[in-house]
């Protein structure tokens, strides 16, 4: 009886890993989850076709999209990285305002008077208590977070070297 409960057991478990096969399959090739999908092909010939290839060719990490998206992360927390770091810069603004005004008791006897103004706002950081330098640390934080998890997917996609394997077998 605990043989059969097993049994039935696996066979659950079975069907449940065929459901979440299925449905990473739909989501890597963008298919719609509710749609049914069937997939039917010689599963051991695609299997052999696929080891031949991973064991006789290199995977080219910069196909895949999660490298892709981690590269464009990374352009990005690098451009974080110099925003904060602009911090430190002296900034410069000019303001000019130009407008005619009429002066006079009336039309006839009055002129025209130009009125030009010209600003100027120069601001200089020179201390703000390390608020410029923990930002500057934290972007410099996250850039190397995101280059640590390309490593990381990076490494997850690389095929296992049996050659290397077997050298510290014997």
């Amino acid at each position: 009886m605990l043989s059969l409960n097993n049994l039935r057991s696996q066979r659950d478990q079975i069907g449940i890993q065929a459901e979440n096969a299925l449905r990473a399959l739909k989501f890597t090739i963008n298919y719609p989850v509710d749609e049914p999908l069937r997939v039917e092909d010689d599963l051991d010939k695609l299997e052999t076709a696929i080891e031949a290839a991973a064991l006789t060719s290199d995977i080219p990490f910069q196909q895949r999209p999660e490298i892709r998206l981690l590269d464009k992360t990374i352009e990005l927390q690098g451009m974080n990285e110099e925003l904060e770091k602009s911090a430190y810069l002296p900034t410069v603004y000019a303001t000019v305002s130009g407008q005619y005004q009429f002066q006079g008791n009336s039309f006839s006897d009055g002129f025209w008077a130009p009125t030009i103004v010209l600003g100027l706002n120069a601001s200089i950081p020179i201390y703000d208590f390390g608020g410029r330098k923990a930002r500057v640390e934290r972007a410099s934080l996250a850039t190397q977070k995101v280059i640590n998890q390309r490593n990381d997917a990076q490494r997850s996609v690389q095929p296992v070297s049996y050659t290397h394997l077997r050298a510290h077998e014997t």
